[in-house]
């Protein structure tokens, strides 16, 4: 047991012994960090705020989700586990001030305007580019600081 002269603890998920250093909580609760990630998104089957069965199966259908009406189940959880963790992680990811974008969608004129080409090579010599105008100058920064 690692660290045990500082104590362990019990994942409430998958029941894995932890270090104290190696754990988050939810209310009382203790998770592993790969469970708390899930858990914190998801929560477990049979907690007080879970859904029943019978909820999942009809939120899957309402999604859209092939086959939930011959689901077992287990299989009803782990597909709404799946499901939900998409959609509250696209939620999440409105949050985030400068998202990763794929590269056909930097392409688009609708939502980007090109400023000027940056090369870092030259370090932030393309702060004194002509092209560059002061007015865009702190959000490049922010940008960049991020």
């Amino acid at each position: 047991q690692f660290l045990s002269s500082d104590g362990v603890a019990s994942c409430s998920r998958c029941n894995d012994t932890l270090c104290p250093q190696c754990n988050e909580k939810i209310g009382v609760e203790t998770f592993c960090l790969p469970c708390f990630a899930i858990e914190s998104i998801v929560p477990q089957s049979g907690c007080s705020n879970s859904k029943s069965i019978a909820e999942m199966r009809q939120c899957l259908i309402g999604d859209n989700f092939d086959g939930a009406k011959d689901l077992q189940s287990d299989e009803v959880e782990d597909a709404y586990e799946m499901i939900e963790y998409l959609h509250n992680y696209r939620e999440l990811e409105k949050s985030v001030k400068y998202p990763l974008y794929a590269a056909d969608e930097m392409a688009s004129a609708t939502k980007w305007e090109e400023l000027i080409e940056v090369d870092f090579k030259e370090g932030g010599a393309f702060l004194a580019e002509p092209g560059l105008g002061a007015k865009h100058i702190p959000g490049v920064l922010d940008l960049f600081a991020s």
